[in-house]
């Protein structure tokens, strides 16, 4: 099941209808496919192209990798 607030420009919410969990989505505005990280069973052969909106990250989290930050999100394409 899909849910979308009609104020939402681009988020929408995907779950089971069982059991709650967190489902892929895919938003068709975008061309891209959203999979939470905690549904997976595996590692992932890719890893992070960038990180966004770091000014609002965990105090106390630290970014180790190469990829390139954006304070908010990244410029539009």
């Amino acid at each position: 099941m899909q849910y979308k607030l009609p104020a939402a420009k681009f988020s929408t919410s995907a779950f089971c209808l069982q059991c709650g969990a967190v489902m892929p989505r895919v938003s068709q505005e975008r061309d891209v496919a959203v999979i939470a990280a905690g549904s997976l069973d595996t590692d992932p052969p890719l890893r992070s192209q960038r990180h966004i909106f770091t000014t609002y990250k965990a105090s106390w989290f630290e970014i180790t990798d190469s990829a390139q930050q954006f304070p908010e999100g990244p410029p539009s394409l």
